[in-house]
């Protein structure tokens, strides 16, 4: 809805420039693809972070999980890693990082 009302004002804005001896359609081409090229810069923006905030997620559950084998008994390489994913320990938490 945001995007239609801000379409809606640059084909105000576009209309405003045949007063200035401006072809409308060209400036309103003009605004709108500057306006799209801000909405992909804030989307890539948006992504990133969400990414980064991902990877840390990730990061703070592996540093749970390798604490949880830890405090078990000693686990053999080729054995069911006890976090629970269904791997075997040297593919999961065994790694060193």
């Amino acid at each position: 809805m945001i995007h239609l009302d801000k379409m809606d004002q640059l084909r105000d804005q576009a209309g405003l420039q045949s007063y200035a001896q401006k072809e409308p359609l060209v400036e309103y081409k003009r605004l709108s693809y500057v306006s799209y090229q801000d909405l992909l810069a804030h989307f890539n923006n948006y992504i990133s972070d969400f990414i980064l905030k991902l990877e840390k997620e990730v990061r703070i559950e592996r540093k749970e999980r390798t604490s949880i084998a830890d405090s078990n008994q000693k686990i053999g390489r080729n054995d069911p890693c006890p976090c629970g994913s269904g791997k075997k320990y040297k593919k999961c938490c065994g790694k060193d990082e």
